[in-house]
């Protein structure tokens, strides 16, 4: 039984150190009005960034490598 409960505390993470915050400061990337361009995504799939323009019904690929859509 000790060793069950030595086990199980083990897979606890614990905290140490101060707490960081992350600053959250956003950018406006369209103007309203613009919503032919409104995109869904990103998703990364380890490789390619892929990000969907819903009103145009397409799929684009972005490679970070290549700098290439």
């Amino acid at each position: 039984m000790g060793a069950a409960r030595k086990t199980a505390g083990a897979a606890r993470p614990k905290v140490r150190g101060s707490q960081r915050t992350m600053a959250w400061k956003f950018e406006l990337l369209l103007k309203p009005g613009t919503e032919e361009l409104i995109t869904e995504g990103p998703v990364w799939d380890g490789v390619y960034i892929y990000i969907t323009q819903i009103r145009r019904n397409r799929i684009l690929r972005y490679d970070p490598r290549s700098n290439a859509i």
